[in-house]
């Protein structure tokens, strides 16, 4: 009663009841909002994973094409020098063509005539004249 001549009125046990239900209730829903974040935390812990994992996926997949690139550039650098060559020993061919018909000219120009050359024979010698008579 001490309480009550100081002016500070005491809550009455309905009033308590009420306070209880509300934070009851507020516990119920905090569990409830709790098992909800954790539902949660579980779905993009998952999303995660399989973000991972298709990034994984993804990793090894250019890896591999990346691997298959590099192998046709080589290839293709290969067949570029070997056409490279090809050409060099062309350009060569054709410039030996074009002196031997230099030459032949100026020996018909001259009024030369060309003999065949000796064939060697088989057994080593330098052959014989075909021109013998």
């Amino acid at each position: 009663m001490a309480v009550v001549e100081a002016g500070i009125s005491t809550p009455n046990l309905s009033e308590l009841q009420a306070e209880l239900g509300r934070l009851q209730q507020r516990v119920h829903d905090l569990c409830d909002c709790s098992e909800q974040e954790s539902q949660e935390l579980l779905s993009l812990e998952a999303w995660v994973q399989r973000i991972r994992l298709y990034r994984s996926d993804d990793r090894s997949e250019f890896a591999f094409y990346q691997l298959e690139n590099e192998k046709a550039r080589q290839v293709f650098r290969d067949e570029v020098a070997d056409l490279c060559r090809q050409n060099t020993a062309l350009q060569i061919h054709i410039e030996k063509l074009a002196r031997d018909q230099k030459n032949l000219v100026e020996i018909l120009d001259r009024g030369g005539c060309i003999l065949p050359s000796k064939r060697p024979c088989a057994d080593g010698t330098s052959g014989d004249d075909r021109h013998t008579t």
